[in-house]
């Protein structure tokens, strides 16, 4: 051991061989790692599979928790979560930490076994109270998300607490977050600014997000949007998303107050909406079609507009859904297609997007891209009225005489009946049975 710690890998090589040639696991296990991590060998993902086997088939817990990460990434061998499992089951069942940890991971996401939140916490509290700080850190996060029963809170926060006070950043983020949001323990925001500050000054990039939201809105501190900026750069820059898009959003409205703060710069603004949007962010996606749509510090360019805004509407962003729908009404960017702009002016209708509601309700008026039905068109225009949009007032009243006392009556039990969130249509009718 003194020589591989040392980094003599030949050396250790030397002396781990012949025993693990000779049977023993924990040289065989060791073979695995140098030889998964080309240490003092030509790296080999199957010559390491085959030593974990070995060394696992003897029962070296440490060993069946390699060969299981081995199935459960596909490293070496074909992707078997079965396997992985199997694995990592023998490995935890004797007690090793990593694998404990492992079998939280499986229990909390629900991969091979249903999602089971207790047995969750139960295996990341047998790692953690060995010293597993990512254990500790995925407790805190079921812990803010709700996912702990009460009676496991108390010894969550004990080792949240215990593996903070050591310096772990991760865990004084979450024992920030309970105090800041007030989870479990008493809402303080001068304690959950102490622990953020502990951690980001680790670089912590969920700490310096939420010491920008502190700072931004001036809860628990004195307004400044100086040093807003300056935490949501620290975490934007280690691609923390929520902070890429408020650091892109102050750019893009200029938020300047007593000297500090940031300018209007619409490029800064495109830079960091392009990192969020890059990893998915429907914000991100959105705030981009929308800069190359108004043509802001970029070309005018509706087809790249009109690509970020999908990308968005698909993960069902309402704004979004409503101007693409936009996009497709007016053949700006692609060709023009009624029919497409129904189908997105729907989903954000449904959301409670009044401009939406009035929009499709003229589609359905007029039978462009779906079948005439003035019934429909009275009920989104109502609801628009009813979101305090005038022009929906306007649309109503051309429909004054067109509608008969049943057809308004179906109309209102519809409008009342609907929650935003939910399919917005028209209510089936039931119909009297005929003898």
């Amino acid at each position: 051991m003194a020589a591989y710690a040392a980094g003599n890998y030949a050396a250790a090589l030397n002396e781990w061989r012949p025993l693990a040639e000779a049977g023993d696991a924990r040289a065989q296990n060791r073979l695995g790692i140098m030889y998964g991590k080309g240490q003092g060998v030509v790296r080999d993902e199957a010559a390491a599979v085959a030593w974990y086997r070995k060394a696992a088939e003897q029962g070296d817990a440490e060993a069946e928790n390699n060969l299981g990460f081995r199935y459960d990434h596909g490293i070496g061998v074909s992707h078997d979560r079965q396997k992985a499992w199997d694995w990592y089951q023998r490995s935890a069942n004797q007690g090793f930490a990593g694998a404990q940890y492992n079998m939280g991971v499986i229990y909390r996401d629900g991969m091979i076994v249903p999602i089971n939140y207790k047995l969750a916490v139960d295996w990341f509290c047998k790692a953690a109270d060995q010293g597993n700080v990512d254990a500790v850190y995925n407790l805190g996060v079921m812990y803010n998300r709700g996912q702990v029963a009460a009676i496991d809170q108390p010894r969550i926060v004990g080792l949240l607490a215990k593996t903070a006070i050591a310096g772990d950043d991760g865990a004084e983020y979450q024992l920030g977050l309970l105090y800041r949001y007030g989870r479990g323990l008493g809402q303080d925001d001068a304690v959950a600014k102490s622990w953020f500050e502990k951690a980001a000054s680790k670089s912590n990039a969920g700490a310096e997000f939420q010491l920008g939201l502190m700072y931004l809105k001036g809860e628990g501190v004195k307004r400044d949007v100086g040093l807003a900026a300056d935490y949501y750069r620290n975490a934007a820059v280690q691609g923390h998303v929520a902070a890429q898009v408020n650091l892109a959003l102050m750019y893009f409205n200029g938020m300047i107050e007593e000297g500090r703060g940031v300018s209007q710069d619409y490029e800064q603004a495109s830079h960091w909406f392009k990192k969020a949007a890059d990893q998915g962010d429907a914000d991100g996606e959105f705030n981009l079609g929308w800069i190359h749509e108004q043509a802001l510090g970029v070309p005018l360019d509706y087809v790249e507009a009109a690509t970020w805004y999908t990308k968005a509407a698909r993960q069902g962003h309402a704004q979004a859904q409503y101007n693409l729908g936009l996009l497709y009404d007016a053949g700006r960017g692609m060709v023009q297609d009624h029919k497409m702009a129904a189908n997105w002016y729907q989903k954000a209708a449904d959301q409670g997007i009044a401009p939406a509601q009035i929009n499709l309700g003229v589609l359905y008026a007029n039978g462009y891209g779906v079948k005439a039905d003035k019934v429909f068109a009275y009920i989104l225009w109502r609801l628009a009225a009813n979101a305090g949009i005038e022009l929906a007032n306007d649309n109503l009243r051309d429909l004054d005489g067109k509608l008969t006392a049943a057809q308004l009556h179906e109309a209102e039990d519809t409008i009342a009946s609907w929650e935003p969130g939910t399919h917005l249509a028209r209510r089936p009718q039931s119909r009297t049975r005929q003898e």
